[in-house]
């Protein structure tokens, strides 16, 4: 019953990224307009402090707009980027970190699964408190991120878990995989982080591995 309980309490905090999610496209342009098309500060009483990005701005990390080839030295290259970033990519991002994990010593309630990364040919055993993940980078073995020419063994976490742990008393869980299934490379997160409650699914063709192409 407690993890049903769980479950519901994490689903309804995540309807609110999920409403971000959804208006995200239409209300980034009009914070974009609002700004003048420039990072700056937006004061958090605004209403469309929600839809910004505090941390990276409009027009993301270095690595996205480099992985994305933008052309940020005209207006429309530069609309794009943002409408990438804040439309889709770190959808009301701000809204987003409104929702936070609860802090405090975690107490493990049962952890199952097995997630490693390959570090110079070696396997290497992580805890299973990590969420599984597929990392990316260049033909040059650039770290892109979740994008990127080729798969990469030294970025990835690889395998699945599932945990379940106690904050202040209060149930909580993380399910988590990352790997090949049906032709296809998943990533899926489910549950609280340590930062925030997540959801995520991605779908990837089946790339090539830059550890063994180039390497």
């Amino acid at each position: 019953m407690n993890k049903i309980i769980a479950v519901i309490q994490w689903f309804s905090k995540l309807l609110i990224s999920i409403f971000g999610f959804i208006t995200a496209p239409i209300m980034m342009p009009i914070v974009y307009l609002y700004m003048g098309g420039k990072d700056g500060d937006l004061a958090r009483s605004n209403f469309l402090w929600y839809w910004y990005d505090d941390e990276d701005g409009f027009f993301g990390t270095d690595w996205f707009r480099w992985a994305k080839g933008y052309d940020m030295t005209n207006a429309w290259g530069r609309f794009r980027c943002a409408y990438h970033w804040l439309g889709f990519r770190n959808n009301a991002w701000n809204l987003q970190t409104t929702v936070k994990a609860p802090v405090g010593e975690k107490e493990i309630i049962s952890m199952k699964g097995r997630i490693v990364r390959i570090h110079n040919n070696k396997v290497i055993e992580l805890p299973l408190m990590e969420f599984a993940r597929l990392k990316y980078v260049s033909a040059e073995g650039d770290y892109q991120d979740n994008t990127g020419e080729y798969l990469s063994l030294e970025h990835s976490y690889l395998g699945h878990t599932m945990c379940w742990y106690k904050v202040n008393g209060k149930l909580y869980f993380r399910k988590s995989f990352a790997g090949e299934k049906w032709g296809r490379r998943i990533e899926f997160h489910l549950g609280t982080s340590d930062h925030r409650v997540v959801f995520r699914l991605k779908i990837k063709k089946l790339i090539p591995i830059y550890e063994v192409v180039i390497k």
